[in-house]
């Protein structure tokens, strides 16, 4: 091939590329506007309801908090349809600005801390999550879509919960969005406020590359716990020794709302005397493969897939999985190895998590997030198309020698 010719390929490939770049865009765009759209709606729906219905959790956090600052517990109160206040007090420190302005101030900036979250985990995921050949972009504008389109973003908007911005948190911890002394206290954060993400200090532990971050997780969740306990001892006390232990109080346990591996073994009718080390037992061989699958992932430097796997273990092994919990199973559409059924998986998963699959009342539809956690956490073949970063987006390119002694860059595809 003459210099000429090889010249004029490169000049259509680059053509090519421009236009794909351009198309990419515009998807991307359209995306994004899926997804503002979408929030907007969730927002909307929320904001029109009577006022006592708006944001039910956002306001047992603000009851809670108010009944705090009157000089009873944190525990005390209970919202108009009985929901008490479930997490550490920790988190009724944090939670301390909510009761502090206007509830209608108050629901605006969390649904807006809410949106923020959600277009991080979007960003996380594009750069860490894309299939090789997908750049990085359109991942994360198709990821803010899929969340915003999901049960859990609705459920979450809706109920004015916390559980967005702890994965987006815990998810920061390992994607290079915090500096790296910090890296490791967004998960210690997350677990003091909620204790569900102490999983991920588990990961940190087996993960040898990780070990500085679960130092630094475990560190940051005993001091927050210890200095709220010096400060507030009799809080400390009655949630750690006494509230901990009461899981039914948060709600009916059994119902399909509940997608944990406790709900379905409740949903069975068996006694405590089965039900308990049943799930003691497949809850130890649960969270050992997911901690070996995250090892294993986190070792060929697929960070955020291995906090996707620990993420949906959590959701199983957790005594209570709602809805809003389960942003993990959004994130992990993607992940799928074989490329024959990648597409099924992804729209499989989308569907299970964007439609109300846990109303229907019979398995394997009422069970169906609890499937698909397991099979994420345990089970699904994990290729390794996904999750190396941008590094894995680079176009492949071949060098071709001119009669010159020069170089041409000519993409692959026109040879």
């Amino acid at each position: 091939m003459s210099v000429a010719a090889r010249k004029g390929a490169v000049a259509r490939a680059a053509r090519r590329m421009l236009a794909d770049d351009r198309r990419t865009a515009l998807l991307a765009r359209w995306l994004w506007a899926v997804a503002g759209v979408a929030f907007a709606v969730h927002t909307t729906v929320t904001l029109l309801r009577p006022a006592r219905q708006q944001m039910s959790d956002l306001g047992v956090y603000i009851g809670s908090v108010n009944s705090w600052l009157s000089g009873r517990s944190l525990y005390d109160f209970a919202a108009v349809d009985g929901a008490p206040f479930t997490y550490p007090p920790f988190a009724g420190v944090l939670f301390l600005p909510t009761a502090l302005l206007p509830a209608p101030v108050t629901r605006v900036l969390w649904l807006t801390a809410t949106a923020a979250a959600i277009v991080a985990l979007s960003l996380m995921a594009g750069r860490r999550l894309a299939p090789v050949g997908v750049p990085p972009a359109l991942a994360g504008a198709a990821t803010a879509a899929a969340l915003a389109l999901s049960a859990p973003v609705s459920s979450n908007v809706r109920f004015g919960q916390v559980s967005v911005l702890l994965v987006a948190l815990v998810l920061a911890d390992v994607a290079g969005v915090l500096p790296r002394p910090l890296r490791g206290v967004g998960v210690g954060v997350a677990a003091a406020v909620k204790l569900t993400p102490i999983i991920f200090i588990l990961g940190f532990v087996v993960v040898r590359r990780w070990r500085p971050l679960a130092w630094r997780a475990a560190a940051t969740f005993v001091v927050a716990t210890a200095v709220t306990w010096w400060a507030l001892p009799a809080e400390s006390e009655r949630f750690w020794l006494v509230e901990l232990w009461h899981v039914e109080r948060i709600g009916n346990l059994a119902s399909t709302a509940n997608q944990s591996l406790n709900g379905a073994l409740l949903r069975l009718g068996l006694t405590d005397q089965v039900r308990v080390p049943t799930l003691a037992a497949l809850g130890a061989v649960a969270l050992a493969l997911a901690l070996a699958r995250a090892r294993r992932l986190a070792g060929q430097g697929r960070e955020l897939p291995a906090m996707v796997v620990l993420g949906a273990a959590s959701l199983v092994l957790s005594p209570v999985s709602w809805t809003h919990h389960g942003a993990w199973l959004v994130l992990a559409a993607g992940l799928a190895a074989a490329a024959r059924w990648r597409w099924w998986w992804t729209a499989s998963t989308l569907a299970v998590m964007t439609l109300p699959v846990a109303t229907i009342p019979f398995p394997p539809f009422s069970e169906a997030r609890l499937l698909l956690a397991a099979a994420v956490a345990v089970a699904l073949p994990l290729g390794t198309h996904v999750g190396r970063g941008r590094e894995c987006q680079a176009p492949s390119v071949m060098p071709l020698a001119a009669s010159d002694g020069r170089s041409i860059a000519l993409d692959q595809h026109v040879v």
